[in-house]
């Protein structure tokens, strides 16, 4: 899977089919204590939602099966709450799922 998040695509790359768009919403405190800052120390949360906007891309299929291997034109939002207490961050990131394939340069 390709994750770009430029609407323009590199020269090559080919879109075969577009699937539609995606909305993925992870949430990711700003604020921890120190029982969970022990818990979760190796804990990405950027990294976490790099895998929940890929998972959901993944979904896409045409009508032959075939899932998505490109999500493009990734946009973020964000918005924070307030749950318990302490602030959390909510990114919302926007995109494109589609199937693509290389064109090599002969």
């Amino acid at each position: 899977m390709l994750v770009i998040t430029s609407d323009t695509l590199p020269p090559f790359i080919e879109i075969q089919e577009l699937l539609g768009q995606f909305t993925v919403t992870h949430p990711m405190p700003m604020r921890r204590n120190l029982i969970s800052s022990i818990m979760d120390r190796n804990k990405n949360v950027l990294q976490e939602a790099h895998q929940a906007i890929v998972d959901t891309a993944l979904t896409a299929q045409n009508a032959d099966g075939t899932p998505a291997n490109l999500a493009y034109g990734i946009r973020l939002s964000t918005c924070v709450m307030e749950d318990q207490g302490s602030p959390v961050l909510i990114l919302t990131y926007t995109g494109t799922a589609a199937i693509m394939r290389n064109i090599s340069e002969d």
